[in-house]
């Protein structure tokens, strides 16, 4: 051989040569045929991943308002802080930026480190719902050390509540994923979310965003607006009245619901304690707060701290069941009338005690009432009286009623959390219904319901025998205002008769003029109630001593019923616990501002107009004794400050309001037009005494009480507190309360 290849040797290399660049071909013809139709959808995903920036626009949600258009919740622009992990290159700079960030969004410096800590990460959220104070603190420290690469901010919204814990149990929350938690918020999620948008945005080869004329936007649509059939200022008397209750009794709550007895159109919702929507992870309870100092340091505070979460989430006057007591009574009552089996010249004399099934029913008053009437008999809130009436039903008839007025099923209020009646559980069961069970259903014991239960049928009572459907949501709007669509009432069906109606109100207005109810007495106002007082039996029998909830509910006016309170303290502290002491006088309070806002006009008999204020007589520039002579002569007496002879200034000013009976302050020297005087403590005292205290300080009064008045009813409350200084000749409202003769326990 002389060392060159033959030419079988090239042939050989030049077939392989062929051979292996066919393969390649075939490898790479195929490499791209499974690139193309096999992974091609993953490969451009990958590829617009890399150089496109996706970005979803948060929607705002729908606008909540009351029923006068009054925003309760609003949607303003807001920020998510985004940072991408990959460009960072140092570790001090990372630390750096989360030490930042850290101190302006007050979190941990643990959790904003951990998210920036992946290396190979090139999104990363850091927070969302970034204020425009917080986005323009974090874009001065990205301008200052140059990290545009690593933190940037995608537009959003966020929820905010400008009317902070007002109606917050009615309305709920948004979690910081922006979903609903609780209230309307949860209920109507899905429209109130509205439609997301995209910004789609160019990336250069370090990720950063490219300029705008790379950028394609879709703009979000804000969600559906809600129309509440709440009224602000009626859920700010309620609200009032129900914070204030709280702190008088001590008690453990507070709950109300206003209601529009013709429609069922909740016009006022509250519990006390409440929370605060926008920092509702917070406990404001202050009960609550203090029983949770007993398990700091322990493995159960973290538990017991999302227990008092929840309670101060949950809408009571929904999800709260209790013994009604002699609210009952009016139901008992309805039905009977309805059935003929009673009338209100039916009589029964009650002697403290009624015996059925081997039990002794009490009445409240051990001693008995006597011989009543079936109108007295309610006015006394009298327990052996309505077993009898209940006894003469008879349990199928009873239970027809029961189920009729809404007992045995949810109201189906637009609502999250609404309790479940149960038979055999929260009532007695149609097939094991007993004499004994229907003894003790009749005034109201044994049973178990929610106020929205118990409202909504006590305006079936009230409207003409009509159990309405309760609802919160009046209408939907969209972003611009336009009406989508509204709620119109109703009727679920007839209970009673409207002769039954009219007879049961006119018998319920006796129970405020002159019976159990007489704390909720108005002048002007024809009020319809009915007082409850039941024991909480399973606490009591925990905490080994006497737990009760005292209530009332009422309508007026009472000839032609407009709207319905309900208000129940729940475990009020101290000895006094009925609810014709403790709630009676919150419902009328919310009732009388409710009317008056409402521009009912009030109609006063000929006993009220004697107690109703008047105008004051212009007396300046009169002689004092002349002063006085006129003043006497429109039933006032007068209290003289200063040495002049004519009187120069007047408290309260001519034609100003002024009690019947009052006092008018005379000035007698420029120089003294006005001075103050020191409110005195009417609390405990009688009618008498607050009035000789009050001429003696040179103040008026103004009475809120019972229109039947005896020597134990007394002052509870005065709208300026003891030893506040305000003017001479001003005028004190002084609240009274009837404690005797109100008696409405229900007792077995």
């Amino acid at each position: 051989m002389n060392g060159r290849p033959d030419k079988n040797m090239k042939k050989n290399a030049f077939m392989l040569l062929i051979f292996l660049s066919v393969a390649i071909l075939f490898f790479n013809i195929g490499s791209i045929a499974r690139a193309m139709f096999i992974n091609g959808d993953r490969y451009r995903e990958e590829a617009e991943a890399q150089q496109l920036s996706d970005t979803i626009l948060t929607a705002p949600r729908g606008t909540i308002y009351d029923k006068n258009m009054n925003p309760l919740v609003k949607s303003a622009s807001a920020w998510i802080c985004c940072a991408t992990p990959a460009n960072i290159k140092k570790d001090e700079t990372r630390e750096k930026i989360a030490k930042y960030l850290s101190e302006v969004f007050d979190e941990a410096y643990d959790k904003i480190y951990d998210k920036i800590d992946d290396t190979e990460s090139k999104y990363a959220v850091i927070q969302k719902q970034v204020t425009a104070a917080e986005k323009t603190k974090i874009e001065e420290f990205i301008e200052e050390n140059g990290y545009g690469g690593v933190l940037y901010f995608t537009p959003s919204s966020m929820r905010y509540y400008p009317t902070n814990n007002f109606a917050s149990t009615v309305i709920g929350f948004i979690n910081a994923d922006g979903e609903g938690k609780g209230g309307l918020e949860l209920v109507y999620n899905d429209e109130l979310v509205g439609q997301p948008g995209r910004i789609i945005t160019a990336k250069d080869a370090k990720s950063q965003s490219m300029s705008s004329d790379f950028e394609t936007i879709v703009d979000a649509q804000e969600g559906t607006g809600l129309v509440l059939t709440l009224d602000s200022t009626i859920q700010y008397y309620l609200e009032k009245a129900l914070s204030e209750a709280v702190v008088d009794y001590d008690a453990l709550g507070a709950y109300g619901i206003v209601m529009d007895v013709d429609t069922g159109a909740v016009l006022a919702m509250s519990n006390k304690p409440d929370y605060d929507p926008n920092n509702a992870y917070k406990v404001f309870d202050e009960k609550a707060k203090e029983a949770l100092k007993e398990y700091e340091d322990t493995d159960e505070y973290t538990e017991k701290y999302n227990e008092a979460l929840f309670s101060q989430w949950n809408n009571k006057t929904i999800s709260f069941t209790y013994e009604p007591g002699s609210v009952f009574k009016i139901f008992t009552l309805a039905a009977a009338l309805e059935e003929g089996v009673v009338s209100k010249n039916t009589t029964y004399n009650c002697t403290g005690v009624y015996h059925i099934g081997g039990w002794n029913i009490r009445c409240a008053r051990r001693t008995g009432h006597g011989h009543q009437n079936m109108t007295q008999g309610l006015m006394n809130s009298c327990n052996p009286f309505f077993i009898s009436v209940g006894q003469e039903l008879g349990t199928d008839r009873y239970f027809k009623y029961f189920e009729a007025f809404g007992f045995t099923e949810k109201t189906g209020i637009d609502l999250t959390g609404e309790a479940t009646p149960v038979a055999g559980v929260t009532y007695h069961a149609k097939d094991s219904f007993t004499k004994v069970n229907l003894a003790s259903t009749s005034f109201g014991q044994t049973v178990n319901v929610t106020p929205i239960q118990i409202i909504t049928a006590t305006c079936a009572v009230a409207n003409g025998g009509y159990l309405m459907q309760p609802y919160v949501v009046a209408g939907k709007v969209d972003s611009d205002g336009n009406v989508l669509s509204t709620t119109e009432p109703q009727i679920k069906r007839q209970v009673i008769s409207a002769d039954t109606s009219k007879t049961v109100c006119e018998m319920m207005e006796q129970v405020v003029s002159a019976g159990t109810g007489k704390n909720a007495y108005i002048a002007g106002y024809r009020v319809a109630g009915k007082t409850a007082t039941s024991q909480k039996i399973s606490q009591s029998l925990q905490q080994e001593e006497d737990i009760y909830s005292g209530s009332f509910v009422c309508f007026a006016p009472a000839d032609d019923p407009e709207i319905a309170v309900l208000v129940i303290i729940d475990e009020p502290g101290g000895d006094v616990h009925s609810g014709s002491v403790v709630a009676a006088p919150v419902a009328k309070e919310v009732i009388e501002n409710s009317l008056i806002y409402m521009n009912v006009e009030p109609e006063y008999t000929e006993k009220e107009l004697a107690t109703v204020t008047k105008t004051a007589p212009q007396l300046v520039r009169q002689n004092v004794s002349a002063a006085v002579k006129t003043a006497a002569n429109h039933g006032y007496s007068t209290k003289v400050i200063g040495k002049g002879d004519k009187v120069v200034a007047q408290k309260p000013t001519a034609n100003q309001s002024i009690p019947s009976g009052g006092v008018i302050v005379l000035y007698t020297e420029d120089e003294v037009r006005s001075s103050t005087v020191k409110v005195p403590d009417f609390t405990g005292m009688t009618i008498s005494q607050v009035n000789k205290a009050a001429v003696e300080a040179g103040l008026n009064i103004t009475f809120s009480g019972p229109s039947h008045t005896t020597s134990s009813t007394v002052a509870f409350k005065q709208s300026y507190g003891a030893g506040a200084e305000i003017e001479a000749g001003s005028s004190v409202t002084v609240y009274f309360q009837e404690t005797t003769g109100v008696e409405d326990m229900a007792e077995g």
